[in-house]
């Protein structure tokens, strides 16, 4: 945030999640999240009143939450098939020792792909109220790109093929790869332009962020 990198909704697994000084730390910078929590995850259910239920875990919410509610979302062609799923979005405020009537209201997203099966995945996401099931699900979903950025890393620059012994030897290396990967993707970007209707600054910190 200090060196001016474009802020974007922060994404990541339940090993963050499942965090609450995690998701108020990103909070307090000004940033939105999308973070996947585990089943143990406490909250209370904010009707369309403003009524709010007992605290119950995630998974006692997937199952007191109407089926009718599961809306089915594709959010992009994968390499094999078309990626899609049944999604239920419901209006929460999670439950910690810190905050036992709960906190800041937000959505959990839960992942139902069959309606007769447990959930596969549960996320807690601060974007708009007035979203739809579909911008929800596809912008949460955005996770990909970080687990695809990563292989390349690997694949393509030598993230992995470091075999120092020592911390400032590491932090050389992956420093290297990085600054190689920001400027491998500013070049993408410089030459096949998103949108030729909306012309973008020659700033390579944003092209590369």
């Amino acid at each position: 945030m200090a060196a001016g990198y474009p802020p974007g909704l922060v994404l990541a697994d339940s090993a963050y999640g499942d965090v609450g000084a995690f998701r108020a730390g990103v909070r307090a910078l000004g940033l939105g999240y999308g973070l996947d929590v585990k089943v143990h995850t406490r909250v209370r259910i904010v009707g369309s009143d403003g009524s709010e239920s007992e605290a119950m875990t995630v998974a006692t919410a997937a199952e007191v939450v109407d089926r009718r509610a599961l809306r089915r979302v594709t959010w992009r062609e994968g390499t094999r098939t078309t990626l899609t799923s049944r999604f239920a979005c419901v209006r929460v405020r999670v439950v910690t020792e810190t905050e036992p009537e709960g906190g800041e209201e937000q959505w959990l997203v839960i992942d139902r792909p069959h309606r007769t099966e447990p959930p596969v995945h549960y996320t807690l996401t601060t974007l708009p109220r007035t979203w739809s099931h579909k911008q929800i699900v596809r912008r949460i979903r955005q996770r990909w790109r970080i687990e695809r950025t990563y292989e390349d890393l690997k694949g393509q620059l030598g993230l992995d093929h470091f075999e120092g012994r020592t911390y400032p030897g590491w932090q050389h290396h992956v420093s290297c790869v990085l600054t190689a990967a920001a400027f491998v993707v500013a070049e993408q970007a410089r030459a096949f332009v998103p949108s030729a209707r909306r012309p973008q600054a020659d700033d390579p910190l944003r092209r590369a962020a």
